[in-house]
């Protein structure tokens, strides 16, 4: 049975092959089976996850689907698959020739086939196909015997062949027929078919539009889900419409969700925003001429939503959650992030005890009804219709809950990651990075030594591997549990192979985490809650626009009273996006909520707090709450210097009509996103900045004085702060509409510094630890950018970790795993022989299939990922129905031993220690417990291994 908690695998195909197949197979249009009919799961990349949407699509296809042998989804090998939704991408225009990959003899083939043309209906001579004279086909990479001029391909030796006689073609290029926008444009326009089935556009999240993705539905089941998401709202075809908002709201539902909460509609109390307006010296972006953007020092009028995007929720609704400090909720046209309150102990407390003393809307009977107050920020359906009670009435009691408050990963929650860009726009000198610096390498000393420290370290499994490195980050995880169940025990596997080569990987990978910059710190990633108290005031009336929060504070349990801390988001693009606060600890906050170490109380009244925080707001945006003195005393020292990056920037409202052709127009706006380009630039400049100041510091400093070198940096640093506010403008787009161009203000900054930017051959010149992150992400091409030492923070780092050796270690003086296990029972003669086979051949199929994936260029990380782990659990369950004895899992055991299997000694670990398998637990049994304890003490935090 499918756990109708969980997702289910969509296909996810590209939409160059959707208009190709539907052009050749207009009666059946692209197919998801094999050649035998049964469905092509290798399509199903893609997960439609748990969800207000999947909730509501179940019910939606019962009643659509009664009585007919059609089903919504089907089973196989305890996964579920749904074919009624497929997520398209748009990446590749259709050429003259299209390539293909297909198998020959178990080897990858690319085929370029003439548009209009079908593979399966060509006949290949010589690997050229020809119809009427007129070439339809080539096959590049194997022998040819008469090679022949065709346009768009050359031929060329075979390079694996060592006479080097024999030649292939090799494509070099076609004409374009179909460009991305244009094949986007018709599939919006017409839909498409698959098995015969009708799509049409469905709905694409905000994330899912800032890389172009796009979600279809089978037609039948299309117009029921569409009204279901309008809530009530009239919304008919040609009809003028605020279309990005719309979009991006009506995809709420699709958020992923971890679990439901029942709320009623008289459990609301809807009160107003309050904008808290004021003056302040601040580096402004704005709109100039020609719709260019230019920035300056001046006075800027702030404009503070102070509660936006946030709820307080009375403690008696949090159900199974009541230990937690906010949960994220979502339902049609409603995201709120929602705060553990005692809403009716506020109310007792203050004698409210009548529906007549609140000051907002409300259905509620009595006051013991009123569970969750909010402001119209979190309805999104005030931006089209005011009706407040309408929305109501058309939501469902069901709301999703996205998230929840939790400690990191990190020592028990204690620790927390940097990223590079807050490194990176602090003035360090390389000592400082060196004392920075030694508790990281102290640690990754003792892991290498010490047993015990890193069986604590895979207990709170550090993700050091990100996720452009998946298929790494997969081994490793793998590995953790059984590395940590055999630390447990005296049994000499500290000595083994298997142990040197996970402690190898743990080192390089904690090496290469720490350049990219993440460093270990005290401290946790805390969710912002805006005002909260003023917030209760608010609901009965008693607000008067004062702050209860004093400016320059914050409130968090973590951290003691009157304690400096240092917050900054991400993304992070200027040193002016850091926040230093004293934290205190306020009565009526403590009193009335119940937060947890990881929420932080800020104040933006009268506070240009959010704009600090790249425009923040209160709908879970998080920040790094961090009391490391180090970098505290360095944000100290230019914190009155730079001044705050403030946008004056407004969203337009777009003139746009509900069709077809405009939501390809939009979609196609959103997907040319240039967030990274923005952000890499932005650290490029910083560094830049800093090594300015170096070189204008006089005898005897350490660092160049940003105050008294102002004049010569601040039109730099005007360019930092306007990438700031461009970024917040890339992550908007995909809901609001502007006039600015990011792509071309990107290129007249580059121009601008271009002689700093570009040598004397062109290339273009970057800090030096870009290039790790360009080789770390696969985009490193040697000699293609000239990669120079800067006087930074992040080139200090990757200096001092590239002295950092690889781990070394004799193969000669490590013993095999299988020697550290003595099974009672061996018996030679009970050895499951076929059973072993079997398993052997599956983890090699699933080795190849593994490789396939991970090297399909077609498929983003995402999809790889997804695609990996269905393949995994399919494995996983068919070697579960199994039940291997004793003996036969002590010989798998020494088949990881075996260099022959070296390929598939990952897997095998896998499958022995992750199945429930009761002889890997009489194995272990065999084992004696490690009781040895002792005391560790780094990163300033205590822990016993």
């Amino acid at each position: 049975m499918a756990d109708k908690n969980r997702g289910v695998y969509i296909p996810s195909i590209d939409g160059k092959d959707i208009f190709l197949a539907n052009g050749i197979n207009k009666d059946i249009g692209f197919t998801l089976k094999t050649k035998n009919g049964s469905p092509n799961l290798r399509r199903y990349k893609n997960v439609f996850d748990y969800s207000i949407d999947l909730i509501e699509l179940r019910k939606v296809a019962r009643t659509t689907y009664w009585g007919k042998e059609e089903k919504l989804t089907f089973m196989d090998k305890g996964k579920e698959y749904c074919p009624k939704i497929i997520n398209l991408n748009f990446k590749y225009p259709i050429r003259e020739f299209n390539k293909i990959t297909t198998t020959d003899n178990k080897v990858k083939v690319d085929v370029y086939i003439k548009y209009t043309h079908k593979y399966e209906n060509l006949n290949f001579v010589d690997c050229v196909a020809r119809i009427d004279d007129e070439i339809v086909g080539v096959i590049c990479g194997r022998d040819i015997i008469r090679p022949q001029s065709i346009k768009g391909f050359e031929c060329i030796a075979n390079k694996n062949k060592d006479d080097g006689v024999l030649l292939v073609y090799k494509f070099k290029s076609s004409k374009t027929l179909y460009k991305v926008n244009e094949i986007r444009e018709h599939i919006y326009e017409n839909g498409f078919l698959c098995d015969g089935t009708k799509y049409v556009r469905f709905k694409r999240s905000s994330g899912s539009a800032r890389v172009g993705k796009c979600l279809f539905i089978a037609e039948e089941l299309y117009e029921k889900m569409f009204e279901l998401a309008k809530c009530g709202l009239v919304v008919e075809e040609e009809q003028e419409i605020d279309l990005a908002s719309f979009e991006a709201y009506i995809s709420l539902t699709t958020s992923s969700i971890i679990d439901t909460l029942e709320i009623e509609k008289k459990n609301f109390l809807i009160i107003d925003d309050f904008h808290s307006i004021f003056e302040e010296e601040a580096i402004i972006t704005e709109i100039g001429k020609g719709n260019r953007l230019t920035t300056r020092q001046g006075t800027a009028t702030v404009d503070n939503s102070i509660f936006d995007g946030q709820g307080l929720v009375d403690v008696s609704l949090m159900g199974d959650y009541k230990d937690k400090g906010m949960l994220l909720l979502r339902n049609n046209f409603f995201k709120s992030c929602c705060f553990n309150t005692n809403i009716q102990q506020f109310f007792k407390d203050n004698d409210i005890a009548e529906i007549s003393q609140l000051k907002g809307f409300t259905l509620a009977d009595s006051i013991e009804d009123i569970k969750l107050i909010t402001t119209p920020s979190s309805i999104k359906y005030y931006k089209f219709e005011k009706d407040v009670n309408k929305w109501l009435n058309n939501i469902s009691t069901t709301f999703g809950i996205v998230k929840h408050d939790k400690d990191t990963h990190y020592f028990d929650g204690e620790l927390v990651q940097t990223h590079y860009q807050l490194i990176n726009t602090l003035q360090f000198t390389k000592e400082e990075m060196q004392e920075f610096l030694k508790p990281s390498i102290d640690y990754l000393d003792a892991l290498n030594m010490d047993k015990h420290v890193m069986r604590n370290h895979i207990k709170w499994k550090a993700k050091e591997v990100e996720d452009d490195e998946e298929e790494i980050k997969y081994n490793l995880e793998t590995k953790n549990d059984i590395i940590y169940t055999m630390l447990g025990y005296d049994n000499g596997f500290e000595n083994t192979k298997m142990y040197a080569d996970f402690k190898r990987d743990i080192r390089n990978s904690f090496i290469r985490n720490i350049k990219k910059g993440h460093v270990y710190i005290n401290g946790t990633y805390a969710v912002l809650l805006g005002n909260p108290y003023e917030m209760l005031l608010s609901a009965v009336g008693q607000f008067n626009g004062n702050g209860y929060m004093d400016k320059g504070t914050v409130h968090n349990i973590r951290y003691k009273d009157g304690e400096d801390l240092l917050g900054c988001r991400s993304p992070h693009v200027t040193i002016s996006n850091i926040l230093l606060a004293m934290n205190k600890h306020y009565d009526m906050i403590n009193k009335y909520f119940n937060l947890t170490p990881n929420i932080v109380c800020v104040n933006s009244i009268n506070e240009n707090t959010l704009e600090r925080l790249s425009s923040a707001d209160f709908d879970s945006d998080s920040m790094i709450i961090t009391n490391e003195k180090l970098l505290i005393d360095l944000a100290k020292i230019n914190y009155d210097v730079f001044k705050v990056p403030t946008s004056m920037v407004e969203a337009i409202k777009t003139k746009r009509y509900y069709n077809n052709t405009q939501l390809a127009d939009l979609d196609i706006k959103t997907s040319n996103n240039k967030i990274g380009e923005i952000i890499n630039l932005s650290q490029i400049l910083n560094s830049l900045l800093w090594d300015r100041l170096y070189n204008l510091k006089n005898d005897g400093e350490i660092r160049g004085s940003a105050k008294d070198n102002y004049d010569e940096i601040k039109d730099l640093f005007y360019d930092i702060c306007q990438l700031d506010v461009m970024s917040c403008i890339e992550i908007d787009k995909a809901k609001k509409e502007f006039v600015i161009d990011n792509t071309k203000e990107l290129s007249l900054i580059r121009e601008k510094y271009k002689e700093f930017l570009t040598d004397e051959n062109g290339k273009q010149i970057k800090p030096k630890f870009f290039e790790f992150l360009a080789k770390s992400k696969g985009y490193y091409v040697k000699g293609s950018k000239n990669y120079n030492k800067h006087e930074t923070a992040m080139d200090y780092l990757s200096e001092i970790m590239s002295t950092k050796n690889r781990c070394k270690y004799n193969q000669k003086e490590c013993k095999l795993f299988s020697n550290v296990f003595v099974p009672l029972n061996y018996d030679l003669n009970s050895i499951n022989r076929k059973q072993l086979r079997d398993i052997r051949k599956k983890c090699e199929s699933y080795a190849d299939k593994r490789k396939a994936i991970w090297s399909n260029e077609y498929s983003d990380s995402k999809e790889k990922r997804i695609s990996n782990e269905r393949v995994r659990d399919e494995l996983t369950y068919e070697i579960s129905l199994s039940t291997i004895n004793e003996t036969t899992t002590y010989e798998l055991i020494k088949t990881m031993d075996m260099d022959r299997y070296k390929e598939i000694k990952g897997i095998l670990s896998y499958l022995l220690f992750q199945i429930d398998n009761k002889s890997m637990d009489r194995l272990l049994n065999c084992l004696k417990i490690d009781d040895e304890t002792r005391l560790y003490s780094y990163f300033g935090v205590q822990f016993s291994a």
